[in-house]
């Protein structure tokens, strides 16, 4: 049972979500599936996971932290040639996220879209009675 859910949201021609969690580390554990799950046809759960990278990332606010840490996942994912099919987090604070992201490469599965980057357009981050719910935009 996983502590977040990815709702995708209309939008003409990007790829817009929602996504509702019971922590920080959840909510962007969950955005890395968000990704994976618009970029693969299929989320991978039991493969084998060769790629593993520790992130640490530090910015002046949320917004920010989260733009740049999705944006550096999908940099990550176009040069390392990686799908991300899990994500575990260390110390993750309002301006600075630190985690491992465990991947596959993308010879071994079926791609069925590519997000550009993501987005300060439409996005919003709330924190309200535990709970956390984040909208973001991905350009495809």
């Amino acid at each position: 049972m996983s502590n977040f859910t990815i709702r995708q949201l209309d939008h003409t021609a990007d790829y817009f979500v929602s996504i509702e969690a019971d922590s920080l580390p959840h909510l962007l554990q969950g955005a890395v599936q968000a990704i994976t799950k618009y970029c693969v046809e299929e989320i991978i759960r039991h493969s084998p996971t060769p790629f593993i990278i520790n992130l640490d990332i530090q910015e002046d606010s949320l917004d920010d932290l989260i733009i740049s840490f999705l944006n550096e996942v999908l940099f990550l994912m176009e040069t390392r040639h990686v799908f991300f099919n899990h994500s575990e987090f260390g110390n993750v604070t309002q301006t600075s996220i630190q985690c491992t992201l465990y991947g596959i490469s993308k010879e071994v599965v079926t791609a069925s879209g590519e997000i550009k980057a993501a987005t300060y357009h439409g996005l919003s981050v709330t924190h309200s009675l535990g709970n956390w719910t984040a909208r973001i935009l991905f350009d495809v």
